[in-house]
């Protein structure tokens, strides 16, 4: 952790672990797992099980034994899997209770699905790529559709940025040859929309954006 004012820093842990953010605070983080390099790939990292670190210091105590990859908000913990237990594109949002640990299903049944960010109460927007669909997750029995479109037409991607009770998305898009993609803009009742472009560029957000 690094002092901003004084420039000094601390280490709050070690070992090997993938930092995910603060929620109050408290840091939490994941376990990196290294993968064994196999006959199509040269290894890598995978997220294993969720933990949490106090600012005091003091090793990291687990809060679950399920398996990342990990996302946190003042709602709790996020993970994606599929139903089935396949090792295929995963169709399930699971939430993770972080006083508690229990691990229960928010969304289930949606193909090809991940993380794209919060709004500012920790809810999670929910990208389905199998034919782009967007959803809000309000709660276990609620997912609010707020967006269906094409895939050519590109789709909202982290880094995000909380502004009010907007919200504003990087974009991501297949479309050759530049990838242009604008930003998109989340505005509650409204719904979801692309927003400010830039032509033969994809836009990433880094703050609240003005046209």
């Amino acid at each position: 952790m690094v002092t901003v004012e004084s420039g000094q820093d601390r280490v709050l842990v070690t070992g090997s672990w993938v930092a995910l953010g603060f929620v109050g605070r408290t840091l939490y983080l994941a376990e990196s797992i290294p993968n064994p390099p196999g006959g199509f790939a040269g290894g890598g990292y995978r997220e294993g099980r969720l933990a949490k670190a106090e600012l005091s210091g003091g090793a990291p105590t687990f809060v679950t034994q399920h398996a990342g990859p990990w996302w946190v908000s003042p709602l709790g913990a996020w993970t994606l899997d599929r139903a089935d237990g396949m090792q295929q594109a995963p169709d399930r949002v699971l939430h993770a209770d972080l006083a508690t640990g229990d691990v229960h299903p928010w969304l289930t049944g949606i193909a090809d699905v991940t993380i794209v960010g919060f709004d500012a109460a920790g809810h999670p927007f929910v990208v389905s790529q199998g034919g782009i669909r967007v959803f809000l997750l309000i709660d276990s029995l609620t997912a609010q559709s707020i967006y269906t479109g094409a895939r050519e037409s590109g789709w909202p991607d982290s880094p995000y940025y909380i502004d009010g009770n907007k919200v504003w998305f990087s974009g991501f898009s297949i479309k050759d040859p530049t990838f242009e993609a604008p930003s998109w803009l989340y505005i509650p009742g409204a719904g979801l929309q692309p927003s400010v472009g830039v032509p033969g560029a994809q836009v990433s957000v880094a703050g609240p954006c003005v046209r």
